[in-house]
């Protein structure tokens, strides 16, 4: 595989979406509201969540959504990654597409 060829599946890769439930704990009394830079980290990593909704959690339920949005993503790239393997031939090409593919999914995803 080239990198032509692996930059159109990485694109690929980056325009899917999916859902995901994730269960935030309960903002406590005396919790500061989420900062700037949390939204827009979340912005960055997901693109279907309320900006409005984002504001109403409080700073330490961002970070657990942060950090298990992240978590989702991850798994849904390597889902993604098995099931374009799935469609190609080739034990070894497969194989090494695997890796390079979750390595780049890692860096640029």
């Amino acid at each position: 595989m080239n990198k032509a060829e692996m930059a159109r599946e990485l694109e690929w890769i980056k325009k899917q979406s999916g859902t995901a439930e994730i269960t935030l704990p309960e903002r406590e009394p005396d919790e500061p509201p989420a900062t700037e830079s949390q939204i827009a980290y979340l912005k960055t990593i997901t693109k279907d969540l309320d900006e409005g909704e984002m504001r109403k959690l409080g700073e330490k339920q961002v970070s657990v959504l942060i950090d298990k949005t992240k978590v989702k993503r991850d798994a849904f790239t390597n889902e993604l990654i098995a099931k374009r393997l799935a469609q190609k031939s080739g034990c070894m090409s497969s194989i090494l597409l695997l890796v390079v593919l979750y390595v780049l999914s890692l860096i640029f995803i």
